[in-house]
């Protein structure tokens, strides 16, 4: 199913955990399941792991769709992602997913070199378009899954709602940005967009480039803020990742 594809790959949707600087010799792991709901339509599950240690990082999530949606659609997504870390500065080295939206399956499959994405499989292959982007100048970008990791990372009170980064798929460029904290009782709640950068269809830019996102946190163990819930505006209605 397209939305859930899209929810999962591109938007931010939200899934991973961790927040530890490079160079630590402890390993920090996380791991945790979603529902989604499109609407008031329990429509899919997001599950997430990950693992931080010794200035590198490892993280893999799955999506499908379930309930009513599920038996019309089955929809799924899975994908890998490990790289570096600098600080609190995520930097790629491999990228692999493979999708099927429920009308066409594909996969794709990126290294990096000096941080730029190296474009080693997309499927299904596409003819050239003039929309089409040059992977060597996608530099400092991040992968799929390691955005979808940012977003979702347990982080300290003082890092939360602070996020700006762009996002390279193999094919699209796109940005998510979190900022505005607002404080309500013990919790955190951070407000932004996903926004399509470059790389997509004149009709799908001219659909609509900005997302409004919603990303709630709550106190969690030793100083961090876990996400509890996030709120995306997608064309196809209001969807929610809620944690079990």
């Amino acid at each position: 199913m397209k939305v859930m594809y899209r929810l999962a790959v591109a938007t931010a949707m939200a899934l991973m955990s961790v927040g530890l600087t490079s160079g630590s010799a402890v390993a920090r792991s996380s791991a945790g399941v979603f529902d989604v709901y499109i609407g008031s339509i329990r429509g899919g599950t997001l599950s997430y792991k990950g693992t931080e240690q010794g200035g590198q990082y490892s993280t893999a999530g799955r999506a499908q769709s379930v309930g009513v949606i599920g038996a019309l659609t089955r929809a799924r997504y899975e994908a890998q992602s490990q790289g570096r870390l600098r600080g609190q500065t995520f930097v790629p080295s491999a990228y692999s997913e493979e999708a099927n939206t429920g009308r066409r399956q594909s996969k794709a499959r990126m290294s990096y070199i000096g941080g730029v994405p190296q474009v080693k499989e997309y499927e299904p292959v596409q003819g050239p378009k003039p929309y089409d982007l040059d992977p060597s100048q996608q530099g400092g970008t991040l992968d799929p899954m390691t955005a979808i990791y940012m977003v979702l990372r347990d982080q300290p009170g003082a890092q939360v709602c602070k996020m700006r980064f762009d996002m390279f798929d193999g094919r699209r460029r796109s940005r998510i940005l979190l900022a505005n904290a607002e404080r309500k009782d013990n919790r955190i709640i951070c407000t932004g967009r996903y926004e399509r950068v470059a790389g997509f269809e004149p009709e799908e830019m001219a659909e609509r480039q900005f997302f409004p996102i919603r990303v709630e946190y709550e106190p969690g163990t030793d100083g961090f803020y876990v996400v509890d819930r996030v709120v995306i505006t997608t064309l196809y209605g209001r969807a929610r990742l809620l944690r079990r």
